[in-house]
């Protein structure tokens, strides 16, 4: 089963113990669109996943290599 770009996100920002707020302000992005975005309700661009994945503290490489159980 395929873990989507919204999955990992939420998974990443669980994991570092963020809340949407937090991650939204660091992303300089409301928390709603971060809401949208982990619930797949709009689709993440290739900027804002480059921007929020940095913000998490990855590499694309380290944020798509890693094995995340679906919920």
């Amino acid at each position: 089963m395929a873990i989507h770009s919204h999955e990992r996100i939420r998974h990443w920002r669980e994991l570092r113990g963020l809340s949407q707020e937090e991650l939204g302000r660091r992303c300089e992005m409301p928390q709603s669109k971060i809401s949208r975005i982990e619930t797949g309700t709009i689709d993440v661009t290739v900027d804002d996943l480059e921007i929020i994945v940095s913000k998490l503290g990855l590499t694309m490489a380290e944020f798509y290599g890693a094995e995340v159980a679906a919920s």
